[in-house]
């Protein structure tokens, strides 16, 4: 299990895994983007780009929240890959053209499976 699918599989409880060709999402809507994956002296370092999106600022902070939860700071996926240390730095909520809300959020994944 790739970085990428274990955290989908903790996001997946909080909202609807859909086709990642849609480029017309119904709202709330979260993208999770693995950049890069860095060798590091003791295992791995990935950075991971999530961007989440809903109509009104305050169901973008519960969905924010909410993913945050579900993910914290560790997981151990099903099939028992480990991520050690997940760091949050979130950017402030943007107000979009068509008026939803909308916000990034960078990930840094510390784990020992490349």
């Amino acid at each position: 299990m790739t970085v990428r699918e274990a955290l989908v599989e903790k996001i997946a409880s909080v909202i609807d895994v859909q086709d990642t060709t849609s480029i017309s999402p119904s709202l709330p809507v979260a993208y999770l983007a693995v950049l890069s994956t860095t060798t590091r002296k003791y295992g791995y370092e990935s950075e991971a780009l999530l961007s989440a999106g809903a109509k009104t600022e305050e169901e973008l902070e519960t969905l924010v929240t909410d993913i945050k939860t579900a993910v914290g700071t560790s997981i151990t996926a099903t099939d028992g890959r480990h991520l050690d240390r997940i760091t949050w730095d979130a950017q402030q909520p943007v107000k979009m053209l068509d008026a939803s809300w909308g916000q990034r959020i960078n990930l840094k994944i510390i784990h020992w499976e490349a």
